[in-house]
């Protein structure tokens, strides 16, 4: 009887799977902005209920215990990676992906189980070492070279390289700059690139657990210091009460004893909500749209392919933001459900916490799935000759909707002219728009599809305007004007990670709050340069590898991915500046 009912069971749960399968293979012909591949991620939800009905079916006939073993658990997580990362990108398919993803030629390598040839300080392995990490993965991120800005004039662009990737900067005691300053051929190699996605068991978690700001000793989420000592406390199954405390006793290093939390007194164990899993993503200042772009997303796209439609989603304090948007943009989210998302405003006792702090800030592969999740799969490559649009992200004393001020072009009236001017001298039907626009936007997420695919260039002063580009298209051009007395790499190294034409020019501030005059000849030299083309500084991301000639045996004759390839032959040894190989820093009107 139980054979047969068993059988029973797989065979409804495969017949429910493949009606679905047969419902996404028709949504695969359409090529739309919520693309197909996106659309499988929601075949875990619904297989997940079809598993549901019939355990709760076999509960109710049998009574039986469906408790599982750890090792179980953590077999249960891995395969949803798998299965859920392969889903995202359209992998396993026969015929290939059901549609091209940019984001796929950056996907990373993640390593779920640890063998014994593995560092004991990969995700893996560090359940050896916590006793109530249930599962970790390591990401290992393909390294990637990325353009240096275009300058327009060599002493700035040594000040902005010094500033910023200086020896100062170098080493985890300091700025933790990881990157080699490539100024032979203007190039930045981001090498060694990693991620942590860790699933611990029996947390008790608070709001205040992550820090909500930046703290000085970088130990915030994405902080290269950050930790996850405040889950390493576990709390004691409910119903578990014998042994008290002592039992939550573990050895830790040098044979001492290591206190794990045990059982909670019974007024802390009444405070405390029960929730199955959970998934945190509390990151410094968030409340912000532009601090939620540049900070939040990037562990919500790492860990995007572990979240299930039963993952409670913990935002911190983002859904009382201040600023609409940054509450609207999660529904962007298409494998979040609004049911899924709510705050935490007593303590939990989380069976299981999904945490992704350790998420690199700079990887192509982060930018362009937030791109390819809100936008659909062509936002990357938007063609150049269909966008017309050129964008002044104004900083103006007019604009009431901003929270800080400061940072104004006090010449912004004669910039605007002069580009007006040459945008009718050009004649190929472009035109100047100045935002934030005059009128409220009803529909942030039609706006930021206008952005996709009609922007070809964004400039303005250094400012949360300028963080749109996240929406942009690849090879946009961007123009940062940037006080010389507040030169930082932030908004230099997201446009890069998405792959756009990144220019800045330093100025002298004029007021105390940092307000500048543009030099209105630059402007429209770059313009005139730039505009509406590829690159001159060549592919501004590109595939990095210790031993190029690889490189040469793949990516060179892979057609998808060689816009990401630059062939070293006959470019390496050449010593002499102005040699092939050594193009150097980028400075408007010198030859390379």
């Amino acid at each position: 009887m139980s054979s047969r009912s068993s059988r029973i069971r797989i065979e409804f749960i495969w017949i429910f799977v493949l009606s679905i399968c047969a419902v996404l293979l028709g949504f695969a012909s359409v090529r739309r902005y919520r693309h197909a591949a996106v659309l499988v991620l929601h075949l875990d939800q619904l297989e997940q209920k079809a598993l549901n009905l019939v355990s709760d079916t076999d509960q109710w006939m049998h009574n039986t215990d469906h408790s599982v073993s750890p090792n179980a658990k953590v077999e249960d997580l891995a395969t949803r990676s798998r299965t859920q990362f392969a889903a995202f990108l359209g992998l396993g398919n026969l015929s290939g992906p059901i549609i091209e993803l940019e984001s796929e030629k950056w996907k990373p390598l993640i390593l779920r189980h640890c063998t014994e040839d593995m560092p004991p300080y990969y995700a893996p392995c560090l359940t050896k070492f916590i006793p109530n990490l249930e599962y970790g993965e390591e990401l290992v991120y393909p390294d990637f070279e990325a353009a240096l800005p275009g300058f327009f004039n060599l002493q700035d662009a040594q000040t902005w390289l010094q500033t910023n990737y200086g020896p100062d900067t170098q080493g985890q005691t300091s700025s933790n700059k990881r990157v080699i300053v490539d100024q032979r051929q203007g190039r930045l190699v981001f090498t060694g690139v990693r991620g942590q996605n860790l699933a611990f068991r029996n947390v008790r978690f608070s709001e205040d657990s992550l820090a909500h700001s930046w703290v000085p000793d970088s130990s915030h989420c994405l902080g290269h210091m950050t930790s996850t000592a405040m889950f390493h406390l576990q709390q004691q199954q409910p119903g578990e009460k014998e042994g008290g405390k002592e039992e939550g006793k573990k050895n830790g290093k040098e044979g001492e004893m290591e206190q794990w939390a045990g059982e909670p007194s019974p007024q802390e164990e009444e405070d405390l909500e029960l929730v199955e899993e959970a998934a945190v993503y509390v990151t410094p200042d968030s409340e912000r749209y532009q601090h939620w772009l540049d900070h939040t997303t990037k562990p919500l796209m790492q860990s995007a392919h572990l979240i299930s439609g039963r993952t409670r989603i913990l935002p911190g304090s983002t859904l009382g933001s201040k600023q609409p948007i940054v509450r609207t943009m999660w529904d962007w989210l298409p494998h979040i459900n609004k049911s899924q998302l709510t705050g935490s405003d007593n303590n939990l006792h989380v069976r299981r916490l999904l945490v992704s702090c350790r998420v690199p800030y700079v990887h192509p592969y982060l930018f362009f799935r937030l791109q390819e999740m809100v936008l659909g799969a062509e936002a990357p490559r938007v063609p150049l000759s269909q966008r017309k649009v050129v964008i002044w992200y104004s900083r103006s004393a007019h604009d009431t909707s901003r929270q800080n001020h400061g940072r104004e072009i006090l010449n912004e009236a004669e910039v605007l002219t002069a580009i007006r001017h040459l945008l009718q001298e050009r004649g190929l039907g472009e035109r100047l728009e100045v935002h934030p626009p005059a009128e409220t936007v009803t529909d942030q997420l039609d706006y930021i599809k206008y952005l996709n695919r009609n922007v070809a260039a964004l400039l303005g002063p250094h400012g949360g305007g300028l963080c749109n580009f996240k929406w942009l298209a690849t090879n946009t051009l961007v123009l940062e004007l940037m006080p010389r007395s507040w030169i930082s790499t932030p908004l230099y190294e997201d446009a890069i990670g998405h792959g756009l034409n990144y220019w800045v020019d330093l100025l002298d501030s004029q007021t105390v709050q940092h307000n500048m005059m543009a030099n209105v000849s630059n402007i429209i030299a770059m313009l005139k340069a730039e505009l509406g083309k590829k690159p001159v500084r060549g592919p501004i991301i590109r595939y990095r590898y210790d031993w190029p000639a690889a490189l040469e045996d793949s990516i060179r004759r892979d057609k998808s991915r060689s816009a990401y390839f630059s062939s070293l032959n006959g470019k390496c040894c050449n010593n002499a500046p102005g040699d092939l190989g050594a193009e150097g820093l980028y400075v408007l009107g010198n030859p390379r």
